[in-house]
């Protein structure tokens, strides 16, 4: 069994260097000029078709900036904060009336005028 434990990882080893050893060629192939000019014109197709792509695509985003911005400066105009306003009408006088009192108030503190008037008024029967 130890005999055929150690050969069989040789075996693998072997075999792996062999196809190691076999995938190391490389051949260079030579391209026909035919094919050559056709990859190209190909490839320049790609590129152009791409750039037509990204120019459309700016094309499209700029003409919506552009609408938008006309748009928002239409609603300016319509909404003119520079115009004078209009002037606003007078307001109706307010519709005053006084309270009357419905009792009689003596006032807490008396008037020095009224005093001296009571005074006189009681002096003057007095003569």
């Amino acid at each position: 069994m130890k005999k055929r434990s150690r050969i069989l990882p040789g075996i693998v080893f072997l075999l792996v260097i062999f196809l190691l050893s076999g995938f190391q060629k490389t051949y260079e192939r030579e391209w026909p000029e035919q094919a050559k000019q056709l990859l190209t014109q190909r490839f320049d197709e790609l590129v152009e078709a791409r750039l037509n792509r990204c120019a459309m695509q700016a094309v499209q985003k700029a003409r919506h900036d552009v609408d938008s911005l006309l748009i928002s400066y239409q609603r300016l105009v319509e909404i003119d904060t520079f115009k004078l306003a209009p002037r606003p009408s007078k307001p109706l006088k307010p519709q005053f009336r006084s309270e009357t009192d419905s009792l009689g108030v003596k006032p807490l503190l008396r008037d020095s005028q009224t005093e001296l008037n009571e005074y006189e008024f009681n002096n003057s029967y007095r003569h």
